[in-house]
């Protein structure tokens, strides 16, 4: 799936404009917006019927920051692991296989300009251990 940054862009512009102007909506305007041929009554809202307006306001922008903050997480993400794929394509030394066996301990297979190499990394250090084809293939 190839990103498009313009779209993500463009939705962020448009989320930060949102937010930007939902700021000032309880706020009176400074000029008058009514017709003069209009007669107009003006309503005083309620304390409970403005805090609800402002409440919902809130959730729907709090809403949108959590949405815009998971898409950001997932394009970084797949950033991330599409540049780490890159490079491991195009480097001399390939990560083959990681395996998580401990909190602090991993064990990685790397393929280093065709051979094969076991690295074992821990809080105690990290060991080197060349892998031989028999062993591989087994």
């Amino acid at each position: 799936m190839r990103l498009d940054f313009k779209k993500i862009f463009k939705f962020f512009l448009f989320t930060a404009f949102f937010c930007w102007t939902a700021v000032g909506y309880g706020e009176e305007l400074p000029f008058s917006v009514d017709s003069p041929l209009e007669t107009h009554q003006e309503e005083t809202p309620t304390i409970e019927g403005h805090f609800f307006e402002q409440f919902i306001k809130m959730l729907f922008i709090l809403c949108a920051l959590i949405v815009a903050m998971l898409v950001l997480a997932w394009v970084a993400k797949k950033f991330l692991n599409t540049r780490l794929e890159q490079i491991n394509a195009a480097s001399g030394i390939r990560v083959e296989e990681r395996r998580v066996l401990t909190q602090k301990t991993v064990v990685y297979i790397l393929n280093v300009q065709g051979e094969r190499v076991l690295l074992a990394e821990s809080h105690q250090g990290v060991a080197i251990h060349p892998l031989s084809s028999t062993s591989s293939e087994a």
